[in-house]
């Protein structure tokens, strides 16, 4: 190969790098926040440690006890969510304390993210 061969090719190799790096900053960010793969009619345990909690109130008479829970997701998904439970668990279960269930997939995913009953927190 002779040396003009050689630097042409060099340049065009280093304009295909340049066009390639130009392309790729214009691509979008990867979303923050991956959605775990969820089969429909499935269920999947979760562990993990209660971080804070909170009591919502809907009315005088009825109120939401909610505690948030870091932990994993079939022990390979870090999460954190919001869980739902009773007066008695919000007052025997303090901060710091381990706690774990199962979730139902009873609506698709995507739809309770859209409508807001699932909501990411990190």
């Amino acid at each position: 190969m002779s040396e003009r061969n050689a630097e042409t090719l060099g340049q065009a190799f280093a304009l295909f790098v340049v066009l390639i790096f130009t392309t790729a900053s214009f691509l979008p960010p990867l979303p923050t926040r991956i959605v775990p793969f969820w089969e429909e009619d499935t269920c999947m345990w979760f562990d993990g440690e209660i971080i804070s909690k909170r009591i919502e109130n809907e009315g005088l008479i009825t109120a939401d006890y909610i505690f948030v829970v870091d932990g994993t997701l079939d022990n390979y998904t870090d999460i954190q969510m919001e869980v739902h439970g009773d007066a008695f668990l919000y007052g025997v279960l303090p901060i710091g304390s381990y706690y774990n269930g199962t979730i139902c997939d009873t609506i698709p995913l995507r739809d309770a993210i859209i409508e807001g009953v699932i909501v990411l927190l990190s």
